[in-house]
């Protein structure tokens, strides 16, 4: 089921919302939007982070957060820089060996 625009409902919430499922990637919430053109945009940037991989669903864990965690924790700083820098907003559940490869190489 491609994403679609779901209208506001009456004594619930004046938003827009999205759902659907594009590119395998199930998506379910609120646009933040009043106005249908506003909906609109913000449907078409939810797209662009799907193919782009830069979509994390809001119980999502990135590498940025748990980057964070870690330092609060104590944990080592030394050579976090450069890896928060490369994987930035990355979904956690995203990094693979072929990923931590690709960045061992790059950096």
């Amino acid at each position: 089921m491609p994403l679609k625009l779901v209208p506001p409902r009456k004594g619930k919430s004046p938003f827009w919302s999205v759902r659907g499922t594009y590119l395998g990637v199930y998506v379910d919430r609120t646009t933040k939007a009043d106005k249908k053109n506003v909906a609109i945009q913000v449907l078409k940037k939810i797209e662009g982070e799907i193919e782009r991989c830069e979509f994390a669903q809001p119980a999502e864990l990135t590498f940025a957060a748990a980057t964070l965690a870690y330092m609060k924790a104590g944990g080592e700083r030394t050579y976090i820089r450069k890896l928060l820098e490369h994987f930035k907003e990355m979904p956690v559940i995203k990094l693979d060996q072929a990923a931590i490869d690709a960045a061992a190489v790059s950096l």
